[in-house]
């Protein structure tokens, strides 16, 4: 019953996209076949009449005739559907699935992206559905033109020799077992090849994406990442091995019981019922023969179809399960709405756990941010605090306590309005192959007033210059994706251009993730300088294991272990030299080492 909902729901969403495709497809297919078995039984039958005189020359030119044209017809049906319809159908096919495809993939917990389960079961899902799309549509319509086709070659054996059906029925049910085995074969094989065929894809990626280009150059890397693919080949060629032996062994079998078998046997019965009895005239026989081949031949393709229909079946399964996630952070649509004049933040006892590990990234988490302070989160790497990040801006719920925002919590708010109150630049920001401009404000569309806020924003990040340098300005292509004129930038213009993403933003928390690792001091200052100007009013968040812009927060946490060990100014934690000033002492001194050997 799951196979057949499966491919009724693939077949809905193919109808969905383009109904006139489905509904020619339908009728070309169940024509052309009706019509090929109608002349397989009938057309010799009605010649070897007209020569023994049963049958006068016109009806036989009349049946030719008539034959053609509606040959004629049927093709043009199906040249119109395959060569015009069909390319244009499963583009849009393709696009409807993809769209709900990345759009389940964009709103799943990002824990998933976590989890090698979530991973293969994508990449299954990725791979197969478009192609099983179209395949479950082509295999249900011509098991309709074999249905239909059966019925006709039926018939036809029924009115002279109705104990030819009983020939067929035993071999039709041991072939019922055999179709099962066939495709679940098939489904573990590629289950069972899922892990390898993604470590196949990761090399893919590290070799044509840039991001890896240099380190791959300049470094013996990519050796062990041919080991992996090396080994990922190995085990694809075990499982495939181990499969293709019990799969080659079941369609031999399947073979000799859906085509020879029946075949042979009502070949053989209608012969002997001609030849000992003379059950038949010439005529008869001659449609009996075809009829019993027609018959052979449409069983035989109607086995191979539903075996085809089980197997999309399972396989579209991939894609449900996928679409079927349910998220553990809903929208919350009947959510509350924040109230941005009052958007105070409160941690209490808050603690956090990756799933899957056992310790604690956070831990027994207290604190307070009131609207408009500007707060530091400091500590070495690993400290706990880009996950505080998360945990703030939602993108994870905390496994103890809570975070209130104007007193509330914030699973109750509705989703996509809370994080809408928030500009984030992360330390793992990404540029997009679009315009400096969608990239600035992260959607499409831009208005007049949006470029302004684009320039304005460029301008407070440092790097509004060299963005006018550009052929087009701010509406210049970064990357050389899609456009070979596109523009590729430093490092730190890069992150230059991603801070201006909170500065363009209409938000009332603006957090900055390790926003300068990148910059230079220097650069670094200017921009820490511009956001206090540009964010008066606003709470502000730097995250930093960098403690040379802290200075300007007027509260400023150090973390270590996931736990705050010290807070207060930079002053105040200077006076109790404490593991604040103990870092800070050494990045001072670090640094002026460095200008010394520069002088």
């Amino acid at each position: 019953m799951k196979i057949i909902k499966n491919n009724l729901y693939i077949i809905k969403l193919c109808y969905k996209a383009d109904p006139l495709w489905i509904i020619m497809q339908v009728l070309s297919t169940v024509l052309g076949y009706v019509l090929n078995t109608f002349i397989s039984i009938y057309f010799l039958k009605y010649i070897i009449e007209a020569i023994e005189g049963n049958r006068s020359y016109g009806e036989a030119l009349f049946l030719i005739f008539g034959m053609f044209f509606c040959n004629v017809v049927v093709n043009l049906m199906d040249s119109y559907t395959l060569d015009i319809l069909e390319p244009k159908g499963l583009v849009k096919v393709t696009a409807l699935l993809m769209e709900m495809l990345y759009g389940q993939a964009i709103s799943v917990d990002l824990s998933c992206y976590e989890n090698p389960e979530f991973y293969d079961t994508y990449t299954k899902a990725n791979e197969q559905v478009t192609g099983y799309a179209s395949t479950i549509i082509r295999t249900i319509t011509r098991v309709m033109g074999i249905l239909v086709s059966l019925v006709v070659a039926v018939f036809s054996i029924v009115v002279c020799e109705p104990f030819v059906i009983v020939i067929v029925v035993l071999p039709v049910l041991v072939e019922q077992f055999l179709v099962k085995k066939y495709t679940e074969y098939k489904f573990n094989r590629d289950r069972d090849t899922a892990y390898d065929r993604r470590k196949v894809e990761y090399v893919n990626r590290t070799v044509y994406l840039s991001e890896f280009a240099k380190d791959i150059r300049l470094s013996n890397i990519f050796s062990p990442i041919m080991r992996s693919l090396e080994h990922a080949m190995k085990q694809m060629r075990k499982t495939s091995k181990e499969y293709g032996v019990k799969i080659a062994i079941v369609r031999f079998f399947r073979t000799i019981m859906a085509e020879l078998f029946v075949y042979l046997g009502v070949q053989i019965l209608i012969v002997y019922q001609y030849l000992v009895h003379s059950a038949y005239s010439l005529g008869n026989l001659s449609m009996l023969l075809n009829a019993a081949s027609e018959f052979s031949d449409l069983i035989g393709g109607f086995s191979w179809a539903r075996n085809d229909i089980y197997e999309c079946g399972m396989f579209i399964e991939n894609f449900r399960t996928f679409m079927d996630y349910k998220t553990k952070m809903p929208e919350n649509e009947n959510g509350k709405i924040p109230n941005r004049e009052s958007v105070d933040i409160c941690f209490k006892n808050v603690g956090f756990t990756y799933e899957g590990s056992k310790t604690p990234v956070l831990k027994n988490l207290n604190l307070t941010i009131p609207k408009g302070q500007k707060i530091a989160i400091v500590g070495h790497n690993g400290a706990g605090k880009s996950t505080f990040v998360k945990l703030l801006m939602r993108l994870y719920d905390t496994t103890e306590g809570s975070i209130e925002v104007d007193g509330i919590d914030i699973k109750e708010y509705r989703l996509s309005a809370y994080r809408e109150i928030f500009g984030t630049i992360f330390q793992d920001f990404k540029v997009f192959a679009a315009s400096v401009t969608d990239n600035i404000l992260l959607h499409g569309n831009a208005t007049e007033r949006d470029k302004e806020r684009v320039k304005e924003a460029l301008q407070n990040s440092g790097i509004y210059k060299k963005i006018c340098e550009l052929k087009n300005g701010i509406d210049s292509q970064l990357t050389k994706e899609f456009d070979k004129e596109g523009a590729l930038l430093s490092g730190g213009e890069f992150q230059k251009l991603a801070v201006a993403r909170v500065f363009a933003k209409d938000c009332e928390i603006c957090i900055l993730d390790e926003p300068s690792s990148a910059l230079d001091p220097l650069s670094e200052y200017e921009i820490f300088e511009n956001m206090l100007k540009a964010c008066e009013g606003k709470t502000i968040i730097f995250i930093s294991h960098r403690l040379s812009s802290t200075v300007m927060a007027d509260k400023i946490y150090m973390l270590e272990k996931g736990e705050i060990v010290g807070s207060g100014s930079h002053a105040e934690l200077m006076k109790q030299n404490g593991k604040y000033a103990e870092m800070y002492h050494m990045q001072a001194k670090r640094y002026q080492e460095e200008q010394a050997y520069e002088a």
